[in-house]
């Protein structure tokens, strides 16, 4: 019976909006191991209760995987799927900071890696992984413990945030979020404080060196605006 378990396929998920890095994954991943694997493009081959999730970073944070994660914690408290616990879940990203290291890891993400990790790298991560233990490389452990000597913004302080990376004073912002300008003040004042600048230029630099912003100046989509969990977990490298 253990020989069975020992030998059962670990089965993987590839949920990436990059349909070649996804199906390069899943090629190495068959090379290399005992996992069955399946990629979001191909539902014939979908994987119906995976161990393992690889997915991007925007996913993460997308209505509809929030939504599926809730659901399967739903059924699991209702004794629905009793015996599945959740899969557990690995990002590979196209960026790395700060504020998106620690928010991934707040949502519950094992392991956070970037699209130019190597093979070698990937594998470690999700041999760890499957064993229920999480897995972060230097850089992106770094990166964690970067974002945690900064207080983390509440979600109006956020919104704040992003209006004035569009350059917006505060009389536009408090007519944008139906707030007072007095009020517009004391968040700005907080993101100073927090994010330990003296300007508001040097808040937005700071935001964008972090990954904080929502978009870039000027409007160019950067990802979700995602609240940050009120109770993150620890990280464990």
């Amino acid at each position: 019976m253990q020989s069975q378990v020992q030998n059962r396929a670990t089965h993987v998920r590839i949920d990436h909006p990059d349909r070649y890095l996804a199906c390069g994954i899943r090629a190495l991943l068959r090379a290399h191991g005992n996992y069955e694997v399946s990629v979001c493009c191909d539902p014939a081959g979908e994987v119906a209760h995976p161990d393992l999730v690889l997915i991007d970073y925007d996913t993460l944070f997308s209505a509809g995987f929030i939504l599926q994660r809730q659901a399967q914690a739903q059924a699991q408290a209702k004794g629905y799927a009793r015996g599945r616990p959740q899969p557990r879940v690995m990002v590979v990203a196209d960026r790395c900071t700060s504020w998106q290291v620690r928010k991934a890891i707040d949502a519950g993400v094992m392991s956070y890696l970037t699209e130019n990790c190597s093979a070698e790298e990937m594998l470690a991560a999700l041999r760890t992984v499957a064993l229920g233990q999480r897995y972060f490389p230097v850089a992106v452990a770094q990166q964690l413990a970067d974002s945690l000597a900064i207080h983390a913004p509440t979600h109006r302080e956020l919104a704040v945030l992003n209006l004035l990376a569009d350059g917006l004073n505060n009389r536009a912002i408090s007519q944008q979020l139906s707030i007072g300008e007095g009020t517009v003040k004391t968040h700005v004042k907080a993101l100073f404080n927090k994010l330990q600048v003296p300007s508001r230029t040097a808040a937005v630099a700071a935001a964008q060196r972090l990954g904080m912003l929502s978009r870039a100046a000027g409007g160019m989509a950067m990802g979700p605006a995602a609240p940050w969990p009120p109770d993150g977990g620890v990280a464990r490298t």
